[in-house]
């Protein structure tokens, strides 16, 4: 847990820059050791971060070296700056590797400190070396911010998926069957009833093989509707995400959107401008937050499902294309939306 605020300005960034900025500091707030601030006082900050190093020209020399901080579109010198793409948005990591190796910084009146300089040094020491609380628990499983697909009833539907034969899924009152061979399942309950069964462990949940002729009897008996295994897969994923990030990807990861999902499917119609934005970029997923304006919660369980059903495509390249023109891209999502309808 952090112990200390830290406080920034931001030195160089327009509006905007210091917008995206700002929520990528936000992201990276459970890996920061020290809680930090974007202040717009010179007074205020402990540290200055600049876009580039000429910059620095512009601040009182008063101010020391060691609180200057820069950033770099060079990978090179990503080790000890800030590396940040061509929009200046930071990257998740660079950003926390550079802030975590900072300190508080000194007294700037050197009269308050030659008795205690030596005490004082002492105690920086003693903190550096003591492991901060949080690499105490890094081996343990964090489900409160990692999502764990291989459990409940998405993990009956991930299996389902490959098996060699149809198969049934109870839980309470909830009954689903699953063709994989055909890619459908069969339910009379509607996508949004399933949302309490969404859980890690629902009660009494169980899945069981049968035959293919017990399945065809079955599901024409109770002349039961029908849908793609993919769409279902789709729904739970994302209903059971609950805004936390799939095991095994992180914010660092650069991601393209290969193909949109079904639109018709229970709130999968909120997401059409970030699937537009996913579809035509690649881009860190820690930094899509601040390009499309919506929650980092609500960008993984997007991605979760997405990358479940394998429309994601990891990449090594950030690909930022030219923005459609807002009047376009409006006249263009108005349409998408209206055939949902």
């Amino acid at each position: 847990m952090s112990v200390s605020e830290l406080t920034i300005k931001l030195v160089g960034f327009n509006e905007a820059q210091r917008s995206n900025f700002e929520s990528i500091l936000n992201l990276a707030e459970s890996k920061l050791q020290q809680q930090w601030k974007i202040v717009s006082s010179e007074g205020q900050a402990d540290f200055f971060i600049f876009t580039e190093e000429p910059l620095q020209a512009t601040i009182d020399s008063s101010i020391p070296l060691e609180r200057r901080l820069l950033c770099t579109q060079d990978p090179n010198n990503a080790e000890q700056r800030i590396f940040v793409n061509t929009r200046m948005i930071p990257s998740l990591r660079s950003l926390v590797a550079v802030l975590n190796r900072q300190k508080q910084p000194q007294p700037a009146d050197p009269a308050s400190a030659p008795t205690k300089e030596e005490p004082h040094a002492d105690a920086q020491a003693a903190t550096a070396t003591a492991p901060p609380i949080t690499d105490t628990i890094a081996e343990a499983p964090d489900t409160s911010t990692v999502f764990y697909p291989e459990q409940g009833l998405l993990k009956a539907l991930l299996e389902a998926r490959s098996a060699a034969q149809p198969l049934a899924i109870t839980a309470n009152a909830l009954k689903l069957w699953i063709d994989p061979v055909a890619n459908v399942y069969y339910s009379s309950e509607a996508l949004e009833n399933l949302a309490p069964y969404c859980l890690a462990n629902p009660p009494s949940l169980s899945a069981y093989p049968v035959t293919p002729a017990d399945l065809q009897r079955t599901v024409s008996n109770a002349d039961m509707p029908t849908g793609p295994l993919k769409d279902l897969i789709w729904y739970v994923a994302y209903k059971s995400s609950q805004g936390r990030l799939l095991q095994g990807s992180s914010p660092e990861d650069i991601v393209n959107l290969l193909q949109w999902p079904n639109f018709k499917l229970p709130e999968c119609s909120n997401y059409v401008r970030l699937a537009a934005f996913m579809h035509s970029n690649a881009l860190a997923l820690g930094e899509i937050a601040a390009s499309v304006k919506m929650p980092a919660t609500d960008i993984y369980n997007f991605y979760n499902a997405c990358f479940l059903i394998g429309l994601i495509e990891k990449g090594l390249t950030i690909q930022l294309h030219k923005k459609i023109p807002n009047t376009e891209r409006e006249s263009l999502l108005n349409k998408i939306r209206n055939r949902l309808k």
